[in-house]
């Protein structure tokens, strides 16, 4: 009996090894491409159990054909024997495979397409890092067409794929996943929204992505990505991405226009009579004669004028004709506005009326007040007539943090001027008073065009009244309001308001609103909070004071109500979690309500003589506000005499319902 085990053992032995030994010489021929020698070994170890073998015999057929119908290893493709080789090497414990599968069944090569196996494979395939699996499922994440769309899966699957050592190799994995990577970072897809990120990305891919990337510099008037105050680096001009983009065989009439316009800007105005330019000529020429309306204006104006080409009124009013433009109705379409908005044509300071995109207000029209238009007054981009008004300096932070990832932006500089310049005109198309510019407004707009990886602390303003532009600290910007703005690109397109402005919109129109304002029991009953009510932390059976709110109302910064007295300089050294400057301004400006609710729930109120510490960002130093006026006392660092009677509160951050400390 024990004779007959160790013969069998031997006889499997032998089995084994003769077994390895076809797969080893049918890998080498594998290597050296040589299919004909390799796939009968192949076969002979998948029989014998090899479950690479099936997935080395399933990449033979799979490879693409190189010439006279034939791939490298001198066969004819066959996707119906790679499949059944993929599934049986699978089957027999092979950890390779489930990519091939994923591309068979979802483009439907040799088999019938199966959006569910072909998922299921790249899932897989993602698991085990394949960058192809990441790759095509990236994509599907992406645009959602066939799965449901998910911006942070495509995002994360997209980013790993590129080569960033060698992003200008201009490959198709490199340049695909590059163009959607930029589109990701323009809108704030699955990332946070980085205008220099998009341009480098949208330069590391193809020549529609170069033309995004010249788009988006135009729209934002970026002489260059410096201008970005995200920016690593100089990425080019416009006129470089837009002569990018038209050298790789972009055709599009905008892409032809702007970069035409951007080459004639660059030209001083005194310069412009000189027929000897005549590549920006070309340049015009050929988007008006892809049919592009502004480009065959712009010309008309050129022969007009005799800028850049030798002036010939017949060939201006040809132009004029074809973009049915008409000189003679100038001067009306400057004067009357019914007339040149019926015409399609617009001025800065119009009311632009557009059918609205979202089934919150599927059935009615929305009007923008537009802020910039191209040659032939079409908007491409305007302000919401609604407005949006900041309560605390944390609304104000919450609200940098969301234009990161939405197409609708705080104003620019010159965005908010529209206001104070065509307030009294846009008054009165303005029927609605909860959308009419008062005079005692200050409008926020943002000091520069992108904001970098840390807040700005700099809260910018337009003062209604003066029309002056000013500045002031985040942490006191109460009261201020800010009306979005958005690029425009035709089509009644305008993307979906962000839900923070559709919520207030609703508690604006609320009629219970005054309800909401005066009982702050109801209004806390609702979810609502304001700086300065107080909020029942239900793990600790204890109230804090909101120091702070997000975009929603609800609250996101507490502070203590007790408070500790200091005596010395160290005895508050190593102190954590003291209020910002901030937190305290904040309760100061809502003393009276804090002080309210305080009585109402039994509590002792703040001293009305406080010295209620807080530390600036970066510095030990302790500082207080006085409560008596208001004023901010800065102590000696190290000076015990400067900092007695102190009181030192807590403040947390509010994340998900939980103090964060």
């Amino acid at each position: 009996m024990l004779r007959l085990f160790f013969l069998v053992a031997f006889y499997c032995a032998t089995l084994c090894s003769f077994a390895q030994d076809v797969f080893m010489r049918a890998k080498q021929q594998y290597d050296r491409n040589n299919g004909t020698a390799a796939i009968p070994l192949l076969k002979q170890a998948v029989n014998e159990g090899f479950a690479d073998a099936a997935y080395l015999l399933g990449t033979i057929y799979y490879s693409d054909n190189i010439q006279n119908n034939v791939n490298r290893f001198g066969v004819s493709r066959n996707y119906v024997l790679a499949r059944q080789n993929f599934e049986k090497g699978i089957q027999l414990g092979c950890e390779n495979g489930d990519t091939e599968l994923g591309y068979i069944y979802y483009f439907a090569w040799g088999v019938d397409k199966n959006l569910t196996k072909a998922v299921e494979y790249l899932a897989k395939g993602v698991d085990k890092d394949n960058e192809d699996a990441k790759f095509l499922l990236g994509q599907l994440y992406f645009l959602g067409n066939e799965v449901e769309q998910n911006f942070k899966l495509a995002f994360d699957m997209l980013k790993s794929t590129v080569n960033e050592k060698y992003l200008y190799s201009y490959d198709r994995m490199n340049a695909t996943s590059a163009r959607i990577l930029g589109i990701c970072y323009e809108n704030g897809l699955g990332c946070e929204r980085n205008v220099a990120k998009a341009l480098l990305y949208y330069r590391k891919s193809n020549g529609e992505a170069f033309f995004r990337g010249g788009l988006l510099m135009d729209r934002l008037k970026m002489a260059s990505t410096s201008d970005c105050s995200e920016s690593e680096g100089e990425y080019g001009s416009v006129s470089y991405y837009l002569q990018s983009a038209i050298k790789a065989g972009v055709n599009i009439p905008l892409a032809l226009y702007l970069h035409a316009i951007n080459m004639a800007n660059e030209i001083p105005v005194e310069d412009r009579k000189n027929p000897g330019r005549d590549n920006i000529a070309r340049a015009m020429m050929k988007a008006a004669n892809a049919g592009h309306a502004a480009a065959q204006k712009t010309l008309g104006d050129w022969y007009a004028n005799g800028w850049f080409v030798s002036k010939n009124l017949v060939k201006a009013k040809e132009f004029y004709a074809k973009c049915k433009y008409n000189p003679a109705d100038a001067e009306r379409i400057e004067k009357d506005r019914l007339y040149r908005n019926s015409k399609g044509i617009y001025r800065i300071g119009d009311v632009f009326k557009v059918a609205f995109n979202s089934s919150i207000f599927a059935d009615s029209l929305s009007s923008y007040i537009v802020v910039n238009i191209d040659s032939m007054g079409t908007p491409t981009r305007l302000m919401s007539t609604k407005e949006y008004r900041i309560s605390s300096g944390s609304q104000y932070q919450a609200l940098i943090n969301e234009h990161k990832t939405t197409p609708w932006q705080i104003p620019l500089k010159h965005e908010v001027e529209v206001l104070y310049k065509h307030a009294d005109s846009l008054n009165a198309w303005l029927k609605n008073e909860t959308f009419k510019i008062s005079a005692a407004n200050k409008y926020a707009y943002k000091s520069n065009r992108y904001f970098n990886s840390s807040i700005n602390e700099t809260f910018c303003y337009l003062d209604m009244k003066t029309g002056e532009v000013k500045s002031r600290g985040a942490f006191n910007c109460t009261g201020f309001r800010f009306r979005p703005v958005v690029d425009y690109y035709g089509d009644n397109d305008v993307p979906q308001w962000p839900e923070y402005l559709v919520n207030y919109e609703g508690y604006v129109n609320n009629p219970e609103r005054k309800k909401l304002d005066e009982d702050v029991t109801y209004r806390n009953s609702k979810g609502c909070y304001f700086p300065g009510d107080l909020y029942f932390y239900e793990p600790e059976q204890k109230y804090y004071i909101v120091a702070g709110t997000d975009l929603m109302n609800k609250p996101v910064r507490l502070m203590t109500i007790e408070a500790e007295k200091v005596d010395t300089y160290y005895k508050y050294n190593n102190l954590s979690n003291v209020p910002s400057k901030a937190d305290v301004t904040m309760v100061y400006q809502t003393r009276d309500r804090v002080n309210k609710n305080l009585q109402q729930t039994n509590l002792p109120s703040l001293p009305v003589n406080a010295k209620l510490a807080f530390k600036e960002k970066g510095q030990n130093a302790l500082n207080y506000i006085d409560f008596s006026g208001g004023s901010f006392r800065y102590s000696i660092l190290g000076n015990s005499s400067s900092v007695q009677g102190y009181n030192i509160h807590r403040a947390y951050d509010l994340k998900n319902g939980t103090l964060v400390k």
